[in-house]
């Protein structure tokens, strides 16, 4: 049996079927044979499919029982729930560990181990770094390469630089020094920030910021100060010119002349002249005020200091205060003080040119109590307080010694009264006042008393104001004469044999008026003429 090529069949010799039939037969074997090939290709495919599903049941059954990565082989050993089938991955041993009633070592490799190592050599580190894509791993003795620049480190700026080198610099690396070679500059009066970017030397040096021009000398102090403007500084051994030719009184702004000592002043004419440790005061005060001497603060305990003051006036005079307080445990109790007045005076004794009251004011009370002593001055031009003389015991209880102005009002004070110094004769106008305490013979509590001179002396009523030496019209005196007699008459008409005005004799038995007896306690008594009185009444009392 063939067919042939033109679709002749032929069966031993015999011509059977013609070309058309046999295209046709042809035609259904090979669809025949593309059924086949399609049941034989949707056969692989369900095999394929199943073969699928089994390796994800494997893979779900894997993933259930698998346990993860552990470190030590005796981390999965105690791992707890554990179920047959269950097994782990340990780096210790490097193999697959599995359960079955018990954990045991399979001996499987981690399969992750299976993956080759690398012999490419180890990239650098870049700026942005990769994931990398190789499946190989590192081996545990590989190096990396030196990831270090060969380029000179660059030198530092004013504002610093990021930088986009992707390299290292070396530990041992260093920069340039970045020092300037100019002159540092010299201050100036508002100094500058500056923009150099480079730093000064350790061992830089600024030009002296000192003004070499010889003309411009140190000046002298002028009446009014100046901060000035030159931004130049002095040096250590300037010298100031000498300030000798004055334009007025001296005052603070101008100098002590060279070469003078601590104990010597510079007077306005340019000579000098010395002075003492005193304390002084010189006031000028054209319409009077008061002068604060010192201040005796508080106090809570005995002890008693003094100070002395002299009071040197235009005309030459001279007063003397001293001043004592006196402290208690209470306080001060009481300021004592000894005020005399000037050793000249006018002819009538009127102080019109110094100091004619002293007195003092406190405030407070007990041991806060501060006493306060102020002379009261007439109207001068000029007028000099010394520190004569002051007590070295409780120096802290006298303050403030004249340290202030003259001043037109003070508070209400307590005067001392002043003395008057009457050894050589003088003339007092309204202050004295006579308050004897006592009747004792022993001490002078009793009154004025008036010494003998010659077994005379006696009062003067309504002689002259302005002289000490002049009988005037009008004047009467009260006499003691040198027969023991108390004589009342007109000093002009004193008369030895007390034949004038009234008389009482030594022993007060007889009192005469114009030598006319009055009354004579030893004998009867004449008085010649008559005395009529207007008006004469007598009572007599039981």
């Amino acid at each position: 049996l063939k067919i042939a090529a033109d679709g002749l069949l032929t069966v031993k010799n015999l011509k059977v079927l013609n070309f058309d039939f046999v295209a046709q037969i042809n035609q259904l074997i090979n669809e025949v044979n593309q059924l086949q090939s399609t049941v034989g290709s949707i056969d692989a495919d369900i095999v394929g499919v199943k073969n699928e599903l089994l390796i994800i049941q494997q893979e779900l059954a894997r993933q259930q029982h698998f346990r993860g990565y552990y470190l030590l082989n005796s981390d999965i050993t105690s791992l707890p729930d554990s179920a047959d089938g269950d097994f782990a991955f340990s780096a210790e041993s490097g193999t697959v560990w599995m359960y079955d009633t018990a954990w045991y070592n399979s001996g499987q490799v981690v399969p992750d181990q299976v993956s080759p190592a690398s012999d490419a050599v180890p990239l650098v580190d870049n700026a942005t770094g990769a994931a990398g894509i190789s499946t190989e791993y590192a081996r545990g003795d590989h190096q990396h390469p030196l990831q270090i620049s060969s380029v000179l480190p660059s030198a530092d700026t004013a504002t610093g630089e990021v930088g986009t080198a992707a390299t290292y610099a070396r530990s041992d690396h260093t920069h340039h020094i970045n020092l300037s070679n100019d002159v540092p500059l010299k201050d100036t009066g508002t100094g500058t920030a500056g923009t150099s970017n480079i730093y000064a030397s350790a061992t830089h040096q600024h030009p002296l910021n000192i003004d070499p021009t010889v003309a411009n000398v140190p000046l002298v102090n002028a009446t009014a100060a100046a901060n000035g403007t030159s931004e130049f500084y002095s040096r250590n051994d300037h010298v100031h010119p000498q300030q000798l030719t004055y334009d007025g009184n001296i005052t603070a702004t101008k100098f002590i002349k060279t070469g003078g000592l601590a104990t010597e002043i510079l007077c306005a004419n340019g000579d000098t002249t010395t002075i003492d440790s005193q304390l002084s005061r010189t006031y000028n005060s054209s319409g009077g005020g008061w002068i604060r001497l010192c201040v005796f603060p508080g106090g809570a305990s005995v002890g008693n200091p003094f100070i002395e003051f002299k009071v040197y006036l235009q005309y030459n005079a001279v007063q003397t205060i001293r001043l004592v307080p006196y402290y208690t445990v209470n306080g001060i109790n009481n300021i004592f003080g000894v005020f005399t007045a000037p050793t000249k005076l006018s002819n009538n004794y009127l102080i019109d040119q110094g100091v004619n009251q002293l007195f003092h004011t406190h405030t407070g009370s007990g041991t806060s109590a501060i006493y306060s002593a102020y002379v009261r001055i007439e109207s001068t031009n000029s007028i000099t307080i010394v520190v004569s003389d002051q007590s070295t015991y409780y120096t802290n209880r006298i303050t403030e010694i004249l340290t202030q102005d003259v001043v037109t009002t003070v508070s209400s004070a307590t005067q001392i009264p002043i003395t008057y110094d009457l050894g050589n004769g003088g003339i007092i106008n309204n202050m004295l006042q006579v308050n004897p305490t006592g009747r004792s013979y022993t001490t002078y509590n009793n009154g004025i008393r008036i010494g003998n001179y010659s077994n005379q002396s006696a009062l003067y009523l309504g002689c002259d104001t302005t002289a000490i030496n002049t009988t005037k019209a009008g004047q009467w005196e009260i006499s003691k004469t040198d027969d023991n007699t108390l004589t009342i008459n007109p000093s002009s008409l004193r008369q030895a044999d007390h034949s004038v005005g009234l008389n009482i004799n030594s022993d007060s038995s007889i009192i005469k008026f114009n030598g006319n007896e009055l009354v004579n306690v030893g004998t009867d008594q004449t008085i010649t003429g008559r005395k009529t009185n207007i008006i004469y009444q007598h009572k007599r009392r039981d």
